[in-house]
C-alpha cells in the first residue's frame, strides 16, 4: 500500500509542476486533508451522541441480579450434617413516567447544544476557507511583487552599465554613478526579500492543503457583493452562523433551568421484578416472585441545593442572552469595517492602475529628456521607483479586495456555498 502511494505521488507531482494549482483545488486539498476541520467536526459528533444520551430518560432500566452460595448445617439432635446451595436470579425494570419535565428538557437542551455546535464547526471552517483562500492570493501576490522588483533589477542594471559607459567618456559624474550603482544595490535586496517572502507564504499555504506548492493559477473571483452598507447588514444579521449558534446556546441555556426546576417536581416510576429463589432455607426448596408497583418520589426539603442550581443555571442563561447581544453589536462594526475596506480597495485598484500608466509615461519622458540632457541620472532612478511603487501598489489593492470580498463573505457565512463546500450529511 505504501509503495503504491508513493507511487502515485511521484506520478502527480510532475504534472503538477506543469499544471498550475487552481484556488477550487487548493480548497478541495484543504477540505479532505487538513486535520482542524475533522478535530472541529468531533463536536458535532460528540453534541449528537448527547441527544441520545437525553433520549435515555424515555427508556426503561433493566438489570439483572443472580446469587449463589453453599450452606452446610450440623444437627446435633439428628445427627446429621445437612448441606444446601441457595441460589436467587432477580430480574428488574424501572420505566420512568414523569421525572418533572427533566427529560423533555434535557432533551431540547441537547437539541439546541447540536444546533450550536452545528453552526459553530461551519463557521470554523469557513475562517479556514477564509485564510486558505487569502493565503492563497498572498502566494500570488507575492510573486508578482517580486517579478516587479525583478523587472527593477533588469532596467537598473542596464541603466547602471549606461551610466558607467558614459561615465568612462566623461559624460556623468561619479554622484550619477554612485546613484546607480546604490539604486541596483537596493533593488537586490528587495529581490531577496520578495523571494523569502514568497517562500514563506508558500510555506503557510502548504501547511492548510497539505500538498506542494509550485504553480498557482490567478483566480477569477468576482461574487456577489451588497450594493449597501445596510443590505450586508441585513445579510449578516440573517445569515451569519455564529449569531445562529449564540442564539442556540441561549435556547439551551434556558432549557437547562427547566431541567433543574424538574427536580423540584414529584417523579413517577414504574417498578416491577421477577424473582425466583431456591434452596433458601430448605433443600430443594423454591419460590418465584412477580412484583409490579408505581413509586412517587416528591421531594419536600432537598437543602435548597436545586434552588441555589436553577438561580446559577438562570444566571447563566442571562449570561448567554448578553453575549449574544455583544456580539451583535461586533457583528455590526465588522459589516462595517468590512464594507468600507471594500469600497476603499476597489477605489484605490482604480487609482493605481491610472498611476501606474501615468508613471509609465512619465519614465518614458523622463528617459528621452535624459538623452537629451534636460534632465539627470536621478531623475530617470526617481521615475523607475515610482513605477515600481505604484505596481506594487496596485498588487497589494488587488490581494487587498479579494480578501475585502472574502471577509464579507464570512460574515454572511457564505464561503461554503462559494466553494461549492457544503455540509457533510449528519
Amino acid at each position: 500500500m505504501k509503495r503504491f502511494l508513493g507511487l502515485a505521488l511521484a506520478i502527480a507531482l510532475p504534472f503538477q509542476a506543469l499544471y498550475p494549482l487552481t484556488l477550487e483545488e487548493a480548497i478541495a486539498s484543504f477540505m479532505k486533508s487538513y486535520p482542524g476541520i475533522f478535530a472541529d467536526y468531533e463536536s458535532v459528533v460528540a453534541a449528537i451522541e448527547r441527544i441520545d444520551a437525553a433520549r435515555s430518560g424515555y427508556r426503561p432500566n433493566i438489570y439483572a441480579l443472580g446469587q449463589l452460595g453453599a450452606a452446610r448445617l450440623n444437627s446435633s439432635i439428628l445427627d446429621e450434617t445437612f448441606r444446601r446451595f441457595p441460589r436467587s436470579a432477580t430480574f428488574n425494570v424501572t420505566q420512568p413516567l414523569y421525572r418533572g419535565g427533566r427529560t423533555v428538557a434535557a432533551l431540547r437542551r441537547s437539541k439546541q447544544d447540536y444546533l450550536a455546535e452545528s453552526y459553530l464547526y461551519e463557521e470554523a471552517v469557513g475562517l479556514l476557507l477564509q485564510e486558505t483562500a487569502t493565503v492563497y492570493f498572498d502566494v500570488i501576490k507575492e510573486e508578482e511583487i517580486l517579478k516587479a522588483n525583478e523587472s527593477t533589477v533588469r532596467f537598473l542594471s542596464r541603466e547602471l552599465k549606461a551610466v558607467q559607459d558614459r561615465f568612462d567618456v566623461g559624460d556623468v559624474t561619479l554622484t550619477d554613478l554612485s546613484q546607480s550603482q546604490s539604486r541596483l544595490s537596493g533593488a537586490e535586496a528587495r529581490v531577496t526579500e520578495a523571494k523569502g517572502r514568497l517562500e514563506i507564504a508558500k510555506a503557510v499555504l502548504e501547511r492548510l492543503i497539505g500538498i506542494p506548492v509550485d504553480h498557482l493559477e490567478r483566480p477569477t473571483f468576482d461574487p456577489e457583493m451588497p450594493t449597501s452598507q445596510e443590505e450586508l447588514e441585513l445579510r449578516v444579521h440573517y445569515m451569519n452562523k455564529e449569531l445562529k449558534a449564540r442564539s442556540n446556546s441561549y435556547n439551551a441555556a434556558l432549557a437547562f433551568v427547566k431541567e433543574i426546576r424538574g427536580e423540584m417536581l414529584p417523579e413517577l416510576n414504574l417498578d416491577g421484578y421477577v424473582q425466583h429463589n431456591r434452596d433458601q432455607t430448605i433443600a430443594g426448596e423454591y419460590a418465584n416472585e412477580v412484583v409490579a408497583e408505581l413509586n412517587l418520589t416528591l421531594p419536600i426539603y432537598t437543602q435548597g441545593l436545586p434552588d441555589a442550581r436553577m438561580r446559577e443555571a438562570e444566571a447563566l442563561a442571562r449570561q448567554e442572552y448578553f453575549q449574544m447581544e455583544e456580539f451583535e453589536r461586533l457583528l455590526k462594526e465588522r459589516s462595517v469595517r468590512a464594507y468600507q475596506a471594500l469600497i476603499t480597495f476597489d477605489s484605490q485598484i482604480t487609482s493605481f492602475e491610472s498611476q501606474v500608466k501615468t508613471n509609465e509615461v512619465a519614465l518614458d519622458g523622463v528617459k528621452q529628456e535624459e538623452s537629451a540632457g534636460l534632465r539627470t541620472v536621478l531623475d530617470v532612478l526617481n521615475a523607475e521607483a515610482e513605477v515600481l511603487n505604484a505596481r506594487v501598489n496596485l498588487i497589494e489593492a488587488v490581494r487587498n479586495k479579494f480578501a475585502a470580498q472574502l471577509a464579507i463573505l464570512q460574515l454572511q457565512s457564505a464561503l461554503y456555498e462559494r466553494f461549492f463546500c457544503h455540509r457533510d450529511p449528519i
